[in-house]
């Protein structure tokens, strides 16, 4: 992992200096002239944590073979965004990564692989922490700030799991349950088909209902909830159910993030100029709406995104770099760059 000091940047493209580079020609050199480094490895996907002090990247190296079986190996680092550092190491054989079975802990205390037939814990701050159980669910359904997590094992059935402990309950519902989360102490969020229910946990009475459609986004403060689809969403009051705002992204660049002060939706939109002369660089626009004051603010970043998986946040913007096409026309991956913002966005 190199320091911003260190960092190779082109000036002429970015109005900042990243503050990381993550570069596998650091990690794995190559040092056979014959070999085309992106063959062998290249970053597949990485996830930021809830509190955005870690970041776990997933690179995958070319695949592997066992018996008649042709998998690929993945090997998971997990970073410290703070002070660069590296925090945990593993490697494992997938048939594919699916990032979606992947995801931080909400107290980002845990790094969890999600299957069918198992979970796997990474404590991000114990490197010798990493726990594997054979359970058996059909998806996993949220994580709370307590520890929790709660899986479905079938249409109407949630085991909830302290993940310090490994306690486990069960919780039978007479529906089918889409999603589950607890809210405050004694109540919960439940979604059903098209319907979504505030029910009191001890005897799931149903408190509240509204309608909506198999919302794939779900972002919590207090007593608030922003409830929808990626280009349609709703922000609620849970005490009461009611709607206060519709909130419709524009084309492009867009993502829901929150800290302890509200619920933001980040976008970035490319700016064409009428006549587009050669080599021009055209600024984007990078802004935040603050979901909960309804304020909508410009951020002055001065950054050309690549055309790839991008994260943008109160505290960072990452992206990749360095994208190279290689012979069967795949895209392989092998630097991850990130800037710390957090005085732009302030």
């Amino acid at each position: 992992m190199q320091n911003k000091s260190k960092a190779e940047t082109k000036q002429n493209t970015i109005g900042l200096n990243p503050d990381g580079i993550f570069d596998l020609c650091d990690e794995f050199p190559v040092n056979d002239n014959d070999v085309c480094f992106e063959e062998y490895f290249w970053i597949e996907n990485y996830i930021l944590s809830p509190n955005q002090r870690y970041i776990a990247i997933f690179v995958r190296r070319n695949e592997v073979k066992i018996g008649s079986h042709s998998l690929k190996e993945y090997i998971i680092f997990i970073l410290s965004l703070i002070d660069n550092e590296y925090i945990y190491y593993g490697e494992y054989i997938e048939e594919e990564l699916e990032i979606q079975d992947y995801f931080f802990s909400a107290n980002s205390k845990y790094l969890i692989q999600h299957k069918p037939t198992k979970l796997l814990y990474i404590k991000v701050l114990s490197k010798q922490n990493t726990r594997e159980k054979q359970i058996s669910s059909e998806s996993f359904l949220s994580s709370e700030s307590c520890g929790n997590i709660n899986l479905l094992i079938n249409n109407t059935t949630i085991l909830t799991i302290q993940l310090e402990n490994d306690f486990q309950q069960i919780k039978q519902f007479q529906y089918e349950i889409k999603f589950y989360q607890k809210l405050f102490s004694n109540f919960a969020i439940v979604e059903s088909n098209d319907q979504t229910y505030i029910i009191y946990i001890q005897n799931q009475k149903i408190l509240l209902r509204w309608n909506q459609q198999s919302p794939n986004n779900r972002y919590f403060w207090k007593s608030f909830i922003v409830q929808g689809q990626d280009y349609a969403n709703k922000l609620r009051n849970l005490q009461t159910g009611k709607l206060i705002r519709n909130i419709h992204p524009k084309l492009g660049f867009r993502q829901f993030s929150q800290d302890q002060q509200s619920i933001y939706l980040f976008q970035i939109v490319e700016r064409h100029p009428k006549i587009k002369k050669q080599k021009e660089k055209v600024q984007n626009i990078f802004s935040r709406f603050d979901i909960l004051k309804g304020v909508n603010k410009q951020l002055n970043i001065n950054i050309i995104p690549f055309e790839n998986l991008q994260t943008l946040n109160n505290e960072y913007y990452i992206d990749y770099e360095d994208v190279e096409e290689v012979e069967n026309g795949a895209d392989k991956i092998k630097r991850l760059r990130y800037f710390h913002i957090s005085k732009l966005t302030k």
